[in-house]
Formats: structure tokens, sequence, C-alpha cells
């Protein structure tokens, strides 16, 4: 989870400043994707097409044809459907 706290007032006061920690597993692209998702102001915040443009969305997308996706926090259809 990237917003991690010992108490639930802890989880929200990251949540509101945008403060989070990502795994080290996961590839400079999804952490990309992600950072740019987490944007604490939504004017700022990655749209929905241009997330679903992100390459590491791209590259997912044919993750079986790939050896190296080693992100698969959701599959591009999730975001689609939301």
């Amino acid at each position: 989870m990237p917003f991690d706290g010992n108490t639930p007032k802890e989880v929200f006061g990251k949540i509101r400043s945008g403060k989070f920690d990502m795994p080290d597993n996961l590839t400079d692209d999804c952490k990309d994707l992600i950072s740019k998702m987490l944007i604490v102001n939504p004017k700022k915040r990655i749209t929905v097409e241009e997330a679903l443009a992100h390459p590491w969305i791209k590259s997912s997308e044919h993750a079986h044809e790939h050896d190296h996706a080693k992100c698969d926090a959701f599959p591009a259809d999730t975001i689609k459907n939301l």
C-alpha cells in the first residue's frame, strides 16, 4: 500500500499531503505512472486518457509477451472500466 501509517490519522495525513512510498521492485515506468496518478492537485494529476497512453500501460497490455514486465498492479482493462 503506498500510504502506510501506524494510525488512520497518520495514513490520512499522508494521503492529503501526497507523501507515499513505493516498493523497490516496481519498474521505473510503473513508478512514474503511480506518481502521476497520486498527485494531490487534480488539475495537475494525470488524466484517464493520459494514463491509458502511458508507456507502462502500453507495455502491460502485452506483458505476456515480455519477460521483463515487473509490475502487475492492475491491467489496462481495470482502468478502462473505471
